[in-house]
């Protein structure tokens, strides 16, 4: 029979003992991976929405982990809605994708809200123009009491209404990228008077630019229409994001409020604009 030796066993207890207080300090301390970069989060979301774009639904079940969520949306434009997780204050935006066949034009307006009328002439284009797809802001413009998570898309470069413009950009190399905004006429406005304003800034093409502006000057029987350069037009994120990666299809389009109006309650007038969208995709 061995003999057991009490001091032997004593260390190797002990030394059990160090091992788990060891790992145990490692586990708590350990920072783990490092943070993921706004760079690498935007370029996940990018991947999604050019799989999304490319059709299928495989990429549907990947979303979740960034903090989005799908479903499929009415029959009458079948397609897919991507949004946010964290409910109505969710910065993250609003996205619709139709099936093909569409137009290779994307509508976004990421003032819906405080550019009076924007998100529901948004969804009407998209809708009359058979366009690929339209995206609004959820969060508001600015913080409210109701929702402190305001934010201003136009001006942040990383978040997923960047991501979308891109991925669009990049899945219809002859596509068009149409922001809709409004503005209101004061004294010292440069577009006083005028019904159309299309900024000539970041991300804009001229032929693009020249085909709205002689299509919106005849449907709006010779209405006032400029082209002009703005800082709306030249600061915006998504234009940047669009000219950095070699796209020329970003529009920035500001509307008077009478004609934001009139749009809204004549179907044959929003047709016709609709119609000048998808005939600028061509330019």
């Amino acid at each position: 029979m061995i003999e057991r030796n009490p001091f032997l066993a004593l260390a190797l207890t002990t030394l059990v003992g160090i091992g788990i207080i060891i790992a145990l300090y490692i586990s708590l301390n350990d920072p783990g991976p490092p943070p993921e970069t706004e760079q690498e989060r935007f370029d996940r979301v990018h991947t999604v929405f050019v799989e999304a774009l490319a059709g299928g639904a495989a990429w549907s079940g990947r979303v979740e982990i960034l903090g989005l969520q799908t479903n499929r949306t009415a029959a009458h434009t079948p397609g897919w809605q991507v949004t946010g997780t964290g409910g109505a204050c969710d910065a993250s935006g609003s996205y619709t994708i139709r099936d093909r066949p569409a137009n290779p034009l994307a509508i976004m307006a990421p003032h819906s809200q405080s550019d009076v009328n924007t998100g529901e002439l948004a969804q009407l284009l998209f809708e009359q123009a058979n366009a690929r797809a339209v995206a609004f802001n959820t969060a508001p413009r600015r913080a409210t009491d109701e929702c402190e998570s305001g934010l201003d898309l136009t001006t942040d470069r990383w978040n997923p209404f960047s991501a979308f413009a891109l991925a669009f950009a990049d899945s219809n190399r002859d596509g068009l990228v149409v922001q809709l905004h409004g503005y209101e006429e004061s004294g010292g406005n440069a577009g006083q008077g005028v019904e159309v304003l299309i900024g000539a800034g970041l991300g804009a093409s001229q032929p693009v630019n020249a085909s709205l502006s002689s299509c919106f000057a005849e449907v709006l029987g010779g209405g006032d229409i400029r082209v002009l350069a703005s800082d709306a037009a030249a600061n915006n994120a998504q234009g940047r994001v669009l000219q950095v990666r070699g796209h020329r299809n970003f529009v920035n389009i500001e509307l008077s409020e009478e004609l934001r109006q009139a749009m809204l309650s004549d179907a044959g007038l929003r047709g016709s604009f609709a119609n000048c969208l998808v005939a600028a995709t061509n330019a």
